[in-house]
């Protein structure tokens, strides 16, 4: 980073370079610096952030509900009138980035256990230029003209959630690892309304 720091300095130094007045060039300079230093902070802010996000999940996601377990406790409400709950959780991760082969099988598993209502399909097709007229047939017709459509199978995360937690309510069982889903418990602070 330093380097980049003294390139640009150098650079603005030189007037023919830049084609700018005696002491503009220090002023693009320290300009630049400025930049600099701000993505630089923007960087350190993103990671504390990650940092922090990770320590409130290790809170919410174990610390917090394992004391509630040691103290027999399931919720209360704080004398500032928050109410503080340790309750079951879901969370999935199926996205279009994940393995392919991993994602056609949990695809395979909802249809088999008629449970495909989850998928969600979008079909598009991309067209040129005065390729109006084919863009408003219909889907089934596009490989017919010779179009090649792009398939896309999504399930909406808070739908694939709900659906997990009634199977495992229910004492069903659900592969969880095909949809990147893992269960806990965690806490929940819901602070009161603040009246205007």
């Amino acid at each position: 980073m330093r380097e980049l720091l003294d390139e640009f300095e150098a650079d603005a130094a030189v007037d023919e370079q830049l084609a700018l007045t005696e002491g503009a060039g220090e002023n693009v300079a320290a300009l630049l610096q400025n930049q600099l230093k701000l993505e630089d902070h923007i960087i350190d802010l993103q990671r504390r952030l990650k940092e922090r996000e990770a320590q409130l999940k290790h809170m919410r996601e174990e610390t917090i509900p394992e004391a509630f377990a040691a103290a027999g406790m399931g919720g209360f409400t704080m004398s500032q009138g928050w109410e503080v709950e340790v309750a079951p959780f879901v969370h999935t991760s199926f996205t279009q980035k994940m393995d392919a082969e991993k994602r056609e099988k949990a695809l395979a598993w909802l249809r088999e256990t008629d449970n495909d209502s989850l998928i969600k399909n979008t079909v598009s097709v991309s067209f040129g230029k005065g390729e109006d007229a084919k863009s408003q047939a219909l889907v089934e017709h596009l490989r017919e003209q010779g179009l090649t459509p792009k398939e896309a199978e999504t399930i909406a995360a808070s739908s694939l959630q709900k659906f997990i937690r009634l199977e495992l309510e229910a004492n069903r069982d659900v592969p969880l690892d095909l949809f990147n889903a893992y269960t806990g418990v965690r806490s929940t602070i819901k602070r009161p309304k603040v009246k205007v």
